[in-house]
């Protein structure tokens, strides 16, 4: 084909063919076609030929029939900034849709040479602003939006590239600047359709800040009828107020629609984050991780790249709730990676999390660090969900501060309930409850049980254990306490909350010891001490054996159980796969496709198992698991 292109004979490659397939420099395929084998090679080839000579090959090209998927590489390559350029560029980002990093650097690659033209340079902006923004580069994506909005004449055109800003702006967490342009544009003459989608966007905007609020009521009659990002906030919004069940079904409908061919570009992009995440709050982890699994299908197949970190989010918190806390923490600390090199800013519901976990393996010092520089940090708390300021009375409970964490616990679970973020309190009432329990607090123990009133019936299955726990420990007989701590834990195992079976087994233990049963609390504080075990949580293990010392029952050996340090006893269960996975001859790459994790994920696990392991490449990894 390439003698095709003066008019030469395709015979005019016999020679130079049979010479330089023997020398490794190029293959003969079996349908005719000549590649060369390394891309060194065909740089040194590309970089022999003249630069006018270069231009007429390409232009060549981008005529042929055969090369309409990369008609814009060789226009762009040719050279020449011409109406068909333009026109190549628009349909190769069309088809790029589902690869908005590729589509970036593309339209990177045709900026300069479309500058030749304004009208042209405006609308390839915008697509670049928004190829930029849906590939996590928001920093760029609002730059390049800022420049083309001053030359935008076409008003359509001025509101897609506005809406890009908006979207861009709402991910580095300045939701009030964004609540103020819809305002401000509001206030104009716009057509009813976008007064509509603007209206919808501020629901969702409101939700996201937590700078209102949350509505008892829905944003329509019929969600349904409402904008794609309105039937979102409508999720977001009955999630919040605990009606997780219909939360759950206008976010998956609200992920289906998002593939729709009517789906206007700027809607809906977060769709297919929410049903993990909902899910959590109504049948708890283990059918979340269902709704996680199908989510990041989704990313990967419509090119969604910017919500990588936060699927990431969702799958720590259920590995969290699960009791599985190194992998729980690898996740957050992959994830916060990627947030903080995107400039991104919902980041409270991982560092709230992130620091629970450094509580419950003892790093009390790292949780105060972690928590102090999030809170210097000035960034918002996600729906008004006060997740840093939770882990904070975590950490005074942790270092027996127990007023301190009474007191503020109060003004956390207030905040909430002001807020009418009542499915938050169904989901932590367990846990505020415990803390009232240390500091002696009746009067907060009974404000808890008195709020959980506000929250929606049935209670979800995910909720239903630290309900169950908070009214137990609120009863005002021991023996009610432990019969109830029971059936929460009971509750919380069914739905695989690993660390809330554990903390109502260690209330089980020592209400079962304050009326003297030493048998059944010791057999209570074991299967609450064998979980902690697993989950590497020193400071439970720590806490059941003073509480129960004080009652006067010591554990002994049995009692005191330690995970191993080392070796591979001491590799989680996703830790212990990766490993396997490494010796098999995988790279990072293909076990992050295949366990829907990113690279990074896959390296943290790595050097986690190589440091409990003592060894230090891949290589030893890989020989030490195939030894076994």
């Amino acid at each position: 084909e390439s003698a095709g292109f003066d008019g030469a004979a395709s015979a005019a490659l016999v020679g130079p063919v049979p010479t330089a397939t023997p020398a490794g420099v190029v293959d003969l395929a079996d349908d005719g076609r000549v590649a060369f084998r390394h891309d060194l090679y065909a740089e040194v080839a590309y970089a022999s030929i003249p630069v006018g000579l270069r231009s007429v090959l390409h232009t060549a090209c981008a005529r042929r029939p055969a090369a309409a998927s990369t008609v814009a590489h060789h226009l762009l390559a040719a050279g020449t900034a011409t109406p068909a350029l333009v026109e190549a560029i628009q349909e190769a980002d069309r088809s790029l849709h589902n690869a908005p990093g590729v589509a970036a650097d593309l339209l990177d690659e045709a900026a300069p040479l479309a500058e030749q033209d304004p009208a042209a340079a405006v609308r390839l902006a915008y697509a670049r602003a928004r190829a930029l923004s849906r590939s996590g580069q928001f920093a760029r994506g609002i730059a390049v939006a800022q420049a083309a909005l001053g030359s935008a004449t076409d008003p359509a055109l001025s509101g897609d590239l506005q809406r890009v800003l908006m979207f861009s702006l709402t991910a580095q967490g300045k939701s009030d600047e964004v609540v103020g342009m819809i305002d401000t544009t509001l206030g104009y003459p716009i057509p009813d359709e976008m007064r509509r989608l603007l209206g919808d966007f501020r629901s969702y905007i409101a939700l996201l800040g937590g700078s209102e609020p949350v509505p008892l009521q829905p944003f329509a009659p019929d969600p349904l009828q409402l904008s794609l990002t309105g039937l979102v906030a409508e999720a977001l919004r009955c999630y919040l107020v605990g009606e997780t069940a219909a939360g759950l079904e206008y976010a998956v409908h609200a992920s289906r629609r998002y593939a729709g061919d009517d789906m206007d570009p700027h809607e809906g992009s977060s769709a297919d984050i929410w049903p993990a995440v909902i899910e959590m709050a109504n049948e708890g982890p283990i059918a979340a991780a269902e709704h996680l699994r199908e989510s990041e299908r989704l990313r990967a197949e419509r090119g969604n790249t910017w919500l990588t970190p936060y699927q990431q989010f969702s799958a720590a918190g259920i590995e969290l709730v699960s009791g599985r806390l190194d992998d729980a923490a690898a996740q957050f600390d992959s994830a916060l990676e990627l947030i903080e090199s995107a400039e991104m800013a919902w980041t409270s519901m991982a560092v709230g999390p992130r620091a629970e976990i450094d509580v419950y393996r003892g790093n009390l010092t790292d949780a105060e660090d972690r928590l102090d520089a999030f809170a210097r940090s000035g960034a918002p708390n996600q729906f008004g969900l006060p997740e840093p300021e939770r882990a904070r009375v975590a950490l005074l409970e942790a270092q027996r501060r127990y007023a301190e964490a009474a007191e503020l616990g109060r003004l956390v679970w207030e905040r909430a309930v002001s807020n009418h973020c009542y499915m938050w309190l169904a989901s932590y009432a367990g846990d505020f409850a415990h803390v009232a329990l240390r500091a002696a607090d009746a009067a907060l123990l009974q404000q808890i049980c008195a709020d959980l009133t506000l929250v929606p019936k049935p209670i979800t299955p995910a909720c239903a254990g630290s309900v169950a726990l908070a009214t137990a420990l609120n009863a005002p007989d021991p023996r009610d306490m432990v019969a109830g701590s029971l059936d929460a834990a009971a509750l919380a195992r069914r739905v695989g909350e690993g660390l809330l079976e554990m903390l109502a087994l260690e209330e089980a233990a020592c209400a079962a010891a304050v009326v003297g049963h030493k048998d059944a609390a010791r057999t209570h504080a074991r299967a609450a001490l064998a979980l902690a075990d697993s989950a590497g949580a020193t400071t439970v293990t720590a806490r059941i054996q003073s509480r129960l010392r004080s009652a006067g029952i010591r554990l002994g050996a049995k009692g005191a159980r330690r995970r191993p340090q080392t070796g591979w006893g001491s590799l989680t269960p996703t830790e212990a796969r990766i490993a396997e996975m490494v010796a098999t001859g995988m790279t990072g790459p293909e076990v992050a496709s295949q366990l829907y994790i990113s690279p990074r994920t896959v390296q943290t696990h790595v050097s986690h198992a190589l440091a409990k392991l003592g060894l230090r490449t891949r290589v030893e990894l890989a020989a030490a698991a195939a030894a076994r």
